[in-house]
């Protein structure tokens, strides 16, 4: 399996006491992209602090500075932009009350983006994979996998192990899906949960994780013109989703040999046709901690 070229650090949703070492890991790293994938409050819960400030304000952490700026809302995200400066004062300002010749606006800046996804439900999965592939494809429209990365993206939820880990999951998988013929789901899951505990932390997860890649695959042999272009319907049902799909053929052999396609049912009842040369199982590497996703 050919491994992804971007980098990843995944972490826990900055709080109070630990937000200022947030973007000093920022700052030294030279993250560019931030993905959240946890809402502030959740279910009346504090699963993440407010780390950034609002449009055309600046905050201070610590010995930088963060200013506002370009947010743009979407039904299940929301895209933010931020000036990142090294700073020596302590106070919060507004940027419009700034004169354009302050110390402030000549501090050598650097801009980040933050992609914040509102439709992760804790203790859970998004309904359907079409939220989560949109979301993803955004992100890949500003950081394509053709562009060699030149720092680490940081990804975290609340606690930076179940949802964090779906998503690095799904952008490998996606990313690898481009480039390659073989995608080892399995294989990527157990090395995110070597490299930190807890990645991808329920059934619920690992399945939705294989759902996904499944109409991953179907877009990429659709795009290669190995498929017809058909649409795939979704609906949630109590909860429960349930994925129906028209099972696809190719009228020349020889693609057709090429994509043989296998019926596989989960415990979630939904109906998958993936490719056979994909590598996966119906069982996560372990999915038995105690813990649960935050």
């Amino acid at each position: 399996m050919e491994q992804a070229e971007f980098t990843y650090i995944a972490t826990q949703g900055p709080l109070h006491n630990t937000v200022n070492a947030f973007w000093r890991m920022v700052w030294e790293y030279e993250v560019t992209l931030i993905i959240m994938l946890t809402q502030c409050i959740e279910n009346d819960v504090l699963k993440c602090n407010q780390y950034w400030p609002e449009d055309n304000m600046q905050w201070d952490y610590g010995d930088l500075t963060v200013e506002g700026f370009n947010e743009t809302k979407s039904v299940n995200f929301t895209r933010r932009e931020f000036r990142l400066y090294r700073a020596h004062t302590n106070l919060n300002r507004d940027v419009s009350k700034i004169n354009s010749k302050s110390p402030v606006k000549d501090q050598p800046k650097r801009i980040v983006e933050q992609f914040q996804y509102t439709a992760w439900p804790d203790f859970g999965c998004p309904e359907n994979p079409e939220q989560m592939l949109k979301f993803l494809a955004k992100i890949r429209s500003y950081y394509p996998y053709a562009t060699k990365p030149e720092s680490p993206i940081i990804v975290h939820c609340s606690a930076g192990c179940g949802r964090t880990g779906s998503f690095i999951a799904l952008d490998q998988i996606n990313e690898n899906i481009e480039k390659s013929s073989v995608v080892d789901i399995r294989g990527i899951v157990a090395s995110l949960r070597s490299a930190r505990p807890q990645m991808v932390q329920t059934q619920e997860q690992y399945e939705f994780i294989h759902e996904a890649a499944g109409e991953m695959i179907k877009r990429e042999l659709v795009r290669r013109k190995i498929l017809p272009d058909k649409d795939t319907e979704y609906e949630t049902t109590k909860g429960r989703r349930k994925r129906k799909l028209s099972l696809l053929t190719s009228t020349n052999t020889n693609e057709a040999s090429d994509t043989i396609y296998e019926k596989r049912k989960t415990r979630s009842d939904h109906v998958a046709y993936i490719p056979m040369d994909v590598m996966s199982t119906r069982s996560p590497p372990d999915t038995n901690d105690s813990q649960k996703d935050k």
